[in-house]
């Protein structure tokens, strides 16, 4: 004869925390065990059907979308179960540099390089910011370096960049704004 279906019993499987008599000559499990440690970068545990235990949680594969929850960021992404946040909102370079690299500006002049932080990253006076300027095509390292400075009253990071001594051509000031995206570039000409 068949056990009532409130008898106990065992269904072989660790995960299942109740397990009851189905009236019919089977066992079936309920209340499983649910393994905790998952978030928006990493996948929860597993339960291990033998032992009942969970298994450490797992990243989910790097460059999955996710939020840093700041809101100075504009792409943020699973790298290592951790989500990072890159791509500062910013204004690119402002006048006197062109955006399309048109600029043209005469030797042993200041040229003055300027940026804006845009969007939920306005207004930070915290940024370190670092200014590269080579001759193209590059012949090495960078020819001038240095760290932009914050202007509280026009909210601008500006650098003023000395082209004494330098000759005529193409030259590139590059921008680290140091939010894993690497350094923007924008060309100049000197003349």
């Amino acid at each position: 004869m068949n056990a009532p279906n409130t008898n106990p019993c065992n269904d072989g499987n660790a995960c299942t925390q109740t397990d009851t008599c189905n009236g019919v000559g089977g066992c079936v499990g309920s209340n499983p065990v649910v393994c905790g440690g998952g978030d928006q970068c990493n996948d929860p545990g597993t339960c291990s059907p033998g032992t009942g235990t969970c298994s450490p949680p797992t990243p989910k594969p790097n460059g999955t979308a996710c939020s840093d929850s700041n809101a100075c960021t504009q792409t943020d992404v699973c790298e290592g179960g951790t989500c990072t946040g890159t791509a500062y909102s910013w204004s690119g370079v402002l006048a006197p540099i062109k955006a399309d690299g048109s600029s043209v500006f005469n030797l042993g002049a200041k040229i003055p390089v300027k940026f804006r932080l845009t969007g939920a990253c306005a207004g930070n006076p915290n940024l370190v910011a670092n200014i590269y300027f080579y001759k193209l095509p590059s012949t090495g390292g960078p020819v001038t370096q240095g760290l932009f400075e914050y202007n509280a009253s026009a909210d601008q990071y500006s650098f003023n960049l000395s082209t004494k001594g330098l000759s005529t051509g193409t030259w590139a000031v590059g921008i680290d704004l140091h939010d894993g995206v690497g350094i923007r570039v924008v060309t100049v000409r000197l003349r």
